[in-house]
C-alpha cells in the first residue's frame, strides 16, 4: 500500500503548527502586556477600571481597561500595556457611591519581577485624587469608600526586568508553544491523510470532485479557526456547573458527567503549567482556549471521518455538500463553543457511527472486532455523557445485525461490545462518579425533571389538575416542610453528593414526616383537615429532596408523573406530539453566540451584541471585551470577541435559519421517490434501507425526548444536526444529479 504521510508532509505540518501555535499563543496569551489580578470583598456592585501612561500622567481612555464585579467577593483578571512603557497607574475603584476591599492587586508580565499590592505598606503609594471619602487598610485589605461616580487614585508604576524571570517565561512560553503545536500537529495530520485517502477512493472519472473535496475542507478548517479567534468558550445555563465539574474532575447526579470525566485530566494537564508561572497561564482567556481547541478539533475528526462514511456509501456529491452544510454551520459551530455536553454527545454519536460501519466493511475479523469495539466504546461514553442518547444507541446493533459475517463472529463481537461497556461503565463509576457523589446511582433529578414536565401539559402550575395520592403526599411534604425555611442551597449544589445534606438533618425531618411517602388516603386526608391551605398549595420539589432525601424525592416525582398520565392521557398525547411537530418546523438557537441583531426576535439584543450600545472595550487587533449583563443567555467568562468575526458570522447564520425544515421536507422527498422507484421497478434503492432507518430512528428519539421534557427539546435537536444536515445533503445531491445527468449520479 502507498504511503500517504512522507516524512517530508510530516515535517511540513509540524513546521506549520508550531507558527499557527505562535501566533495563537501572541493573540490570546498576548505576553508583551501586564496582566491584572485583583481579589476583592465588595459591599457594591459596579465596575473597577484601570488607566496607565507615563511619567506625564497623561490619562487617555485608549490606554485604559476595566471589568465589571459583582457583591461580595470574588477575584478578576484584566490586561494593561507594556510595563516598560508604563510609569503612572490610575486606579477608579468603582463608578458609583459605596464602599469596596482591596484584599490583593498583582500585576505580572513575562520578563518583569511581579509587582505585588497586599500590606499596608504597599498600598500606602496609592494617592486619592478625586472622590475618595475614605481610605484604610483593614483586616479585609484595603478598603475604600467612594464618594461619586468618578472616583480615583494613582500610584507610580515601575516594572523591573528580570533576567530570572525572561529564562523562566521563556521556556514556559515555549512549552506552551510546543504543546499547542503538538495539537495542532495531531490533527493537521489527520486532515492531510483524509485528503490523500479521499483522493485515493474518488475515481478517476470524478477528478473534479478531488478539487472540490480540496476547497471544502480547508474552507471548513478556515471557518471553524476564524470561529475559534471570533468567540471565547460560552459558560452559560447548566454550563457553569460542567465547567466547575469538568475544573475539578467531579460527577454531579443532577448532570451526566461523561463530557467533564473525559475532558477533565486533559484540562487538569493544561492547568498543571500554572505551577510554573501562574501569572501567565492561570488566565481564564489561555486555559478555556486550551479546551476550545480542542473541542472544536474532536468535532472536526468526527466530521471527517463521517465524510468518508457518507463517501463510501451514499458518494462524492452527498458527503461534500454533507460537510459543506455541517463545518459551516454557526449554530453547530456555537454548540462546540460551549461547556455543555450536548456537542460531545453529538461528535461521538458520529464518531460511534463511523468506527461502527468501517467494522462492518472490514474483511478482516481482527478489523471487525476492534472497530465495532471502538464504536461500543465511543457509543458508551456517549451515553455517560447524556444519557438520553440510550435510544441511539441502537444503531450499533442494527449495524452488527446488517453484517455479513457469520452468526458465531456476531456473537464474538457483541460479546466484545458488552464487555467494553461494561468495563468503560464500571471504571467511570468507580473512578469518577461514585468517589464524588457518594452513590453508584448515575443520576437522581427525575422528580426534578418530571414534575416540571406535569406542570407543562396539564397546565396546572399547582398541580391542582392532578388527584391524586402522590400528589396529595406532595402537597403535604411541601407544604409542612416549608414551614421549616426555605434551603440553605440547592442545584447545583443539592445534587452534587448524594449526603451533601448532613445526615442529621435530613434523618431529624425523616423521622417526623417520612410517614407522609407512604401514608394512605385516610391518613392524607386528616392531616388536610388539618391543614386546608395545603390543598391549594405549591412548592418546588427541591424542598423534598433537601430535607428527605434525593432518592426519596425521585420515587415520589416518579409517581405523580405516571398518576398525571393516567389522569390526563389526552393532554399528554398533544404536548408530546405538539413538541414533536414544533422540532420538526423550527430551529432555536440555544447555544448561538453574541452576534449583530439579525432581525429576528430571539436573537435581538440583548442577546445580541450592538457595537455602538453595549460599549464594549476596545482591545488589539479588532478584538472588543463585551461587556456581559445579567439578561444574556449568553455568557462567557473573559467576555472577548473578535470584531470582523461576529460580523462575518451573523451573516453566514442567515442560510441556516431554515436548516430543520428543509431537512425534514426533503427526508419526505426522498421517501416518496424512493417509494415511486419500488414501483416502477419492483425493488427500493440500495441506500432506502439505510435512509429510512437513520430516519426513523432520529424521529423516535426526537419522540422520546418529548415524552419527558418540559418543552420542545431544542438541547436535545443538537444531536440531531448532523443526520438532518444529511437529509439536506442527499437532497441537494439529487438535485445535483439531475441538472447534471452527465456526473455521477448517488
Amino acid at each position: 500500500m502507498k504511503k500517504i504521510l512522507t516524512n517530508r508532509t510530516i515535517f511540513l505540518v509540524f513546521i506549520v503548527s508550531f507558527l499557527l501555535a505562535a501566533v495563537f499563543h501572541a493573540v490570546f496569551f498576548q505576553t508583551s502586556r501586564a496582566r491584572i489580578t485583583v481579589v476583592i470583598d465588595a459591599e457594591i456592585k459596579s465596575k473597577m477600571r484601570f488607566y496607565w501612561a507615563d511619567e506625564t500622567a497623561a490619562f487617555t481612555e485608549g490606554c485604559s481597561t476595566g471589568f465589571h464585579f459583582e457583591k461580595g467577593k470574588g477575584t478578576y483578571h484584566t490586561q494593561i500595556g507594556d510595563l516598560s512603557k508604563i510609569g503612572v497607574l490610575r486606579f477608579d475603584p468603582a463608578e458609583t457611591e459605596g464602599a469596596i476591599c482591596i484584599k490583593r492587586i498583582r500585576i505580572a508580565q513575562p520578563g518583569f519581577a511581579p509587582i505585588d499590592f497586599k500590606t499596608r505598606k504597599d498600598f500606602a503609594g496609592f494617592v486619592p485624587i478625586h472622590q475618595i471619602e475614605h481610605r484604610a487598610f483593614t483586616e479585609k485589605g484595603f478598603c475604600v469608600v467612594s464618594g461619586g461616580i468618578d472616583p480615583h487614585m494613582q500610584t507610580p508604576l515601575s516594572g523591573r526586568p528580570s533576567r530570572f524571570h525572561l529564562i523562566k517565561d521563556a521556556a514556559v512560553v515555549f512549552f506552551s508553544i510546543t504543546g499547542l503545536a503538538v495539537i495542532f500537529a495531531f490533527f493537521g495530520l489527520f486532515g492531510v491523510w483524509a485528503v490523500c485517502r479521499t483522493a485515493a477512493v474518488l475515481p478517476e472519472a470524478v477528478h473534479s470532485q478531488s478539487r472540490l473535496f480540496h476547497v471544502v475542507f480547508w474552507t471548513v478548517l478556515l471557518v471553524r479557526t476564524l470561529f475559534i479567534l471570533t468567540y471565547p468558550l460560552n459558560v452559560s445555563g447548566d454550563g457553569k456547573t460542567y465547567y466547575l465539574m469538568l475544573q475539578e474532575w467531579k460527577g454531579n447526579l443532577a448532570l451526566a458527567g461523561g463530557y467533564p470525566f473525559f475532558f477533565g485530566p486533559w484540562t487538569a494537564l493544561f492547568n498543571a503549567i500554572t505551577v510554573f508561572h501562574p501569572d501567565i497561564f492561570s488566565d481564564a482567556l489561555a486555559r478555556d482556549y486550551f479546551l476550545l481547541i480542542f473541542q472544536h478539533a474532536a468535532d472536526f475528526f468526527a466530521m471527517v471521518l463521517v465524510f468518508l462514511l457518507l463517501r463510501h456509501r451514499f458518494g462524492g456529491k452527498a458527503a461534500l455538500v454533507w460537510m459543506a452544510i455541517y463545518g459551516l454551520n454557526p449554530f453547530v459551530l456555537g454548540n462546540m463553543s460551549t461547556t455543555r455536553p450536548e456537542w460531545f454527545q453529538s461528535a461521538l454519536f458520529q464518531i460511534g457511527l463511523a468506527t461502527g460501519y468501517a467494522g462492518f466493511r472490514s474483511d478482516t475479523i481482527g478489523g471487525k472486532i476492534g472497530f465495532y469495539m471502538a464504536s461500543a466504546l465511543v457509543f458508551s461514553l456517549g451515553f455517560l455523557s447524556k444519557y438520553n442518547l440510550l435510544p441511539l444507541g441502537s444503531v450499533w446493533f442494527i449495524i452488527l445485525f446488517l453484517d455479513p459475517a457469520n452468526r458465531r463472529l456476531k456473537l464474538k463481537i457483541s460479546a466484545a461490545g458488552v464487555c467494553c461497556t461494561i468495563l468503560l461503565v464500571g471504571g467511570y463509576l468507580a473512578a469518577f462518579h461514585q468517589p464524588s457523589t457518594g452513590t453508584w446511582a448515575l443520576t437522581h433529578d427525575k422528580s426534578w425533571i418530571l414534575i416540571k414536565k406535569i406542570r407543562w401539559f396539564t397546565k396546572s402550575p399547582k398541580l391542582d389538575k392532578v388527584d391524586g395520592v402522590n400528589v396529595k403526599r406532595f402537597k403535604l411534604l411541601t407544604y409542612l416542610l416549608l414551614r421549616h425555611g426555605w434551603p440553605k442551597f440547592h442545584a447545583p449544589t443539592l445534587y452534587s453528593r448524594i449526603d451533601a445534606v448532613s445526615p442529621e438533618i435530613r434523618n431529624s425531618f425523616r423521622e417526623k414526616y417520612g410517614y407522609i411517602l407512604h401514608a394512605d388516603l385516610a391518613t392524607l386526608e386528616r392531616l388536610f383537615e388539618k391543614h386546608p391551605e395545603a390543598r391549594d398549595f405549591y412548592w418546588d420539589q427541591l424542598i423534598i429532596s433537601y430535607y428527605m432525601g434525593l432518592k426519596e424525592s425521585d420515587r415520589l416525582g416518579t409517581r405523580i408523573f405516571f398518576e398525571a398520565i393516567q389522569s390526563q392521557p389526552l393532554a399528554y398525547l398533544r404536548n408530546m406530539l405538539a413538541g414533536t411537530a414544533k422540532s420538526a418546523v423550527l430551529f432555536k438557537p440555544n447555544n448561538f453566540p453574541l452576534n449583530r441583531n439579525l432581525g429576528w426576535s430571539a436573537l435581538s439584543p440583548p442577546q445580541g451584541i450592538s457595537f455602538s450600545e453595549d460599549d464594549p472595550e476596545d482591545l488589539s487587533w479588532g478584538f472588543y471585551r463585551v461587556p456581559m449583563r445579567a439578561d444574556r443567555r449568553i455568557q462567557y467568562a473573559d467576555p472577548v470577541c473578535w470584531r470582523p468575526g461576529v460580523d462575518f458570522f451573523s451573516v453566514l447564520s442567515h442560510p441556516f435559519y431554515p436548516l430543520v425544515p428543509l431537512a425534514w421536507f426533503l427526508f419526505l422527498v426522498e421517501v416518496i421517490s424512493s417509494l415511486r422507484h419500488r414501483l416502477k421497478t419492483g425493488s427500493y434503492p440500495e441506500h432506502f434501507p439505510v435512509f429510512l432507518s437513520v430516519g426513523l430512528l432520529t424521529i423516535g428519539f426526537i419522540v422520546w425526548s418529548s415524552m419527558i421534557y418540559r418543552f420542545r427539546p431544542d438541547k436535545e435537536l443538537i444531536l440531531t444536526l448532523p443526520v438532518l444536515s444529511f437529509f439536506c445533503a442527499l437532497g441537494f445531491a439529487r438535485i445535483i444529479a439531475f441538472f447534471k445527468p452527465n456526473r455521477e449520479r448517488l
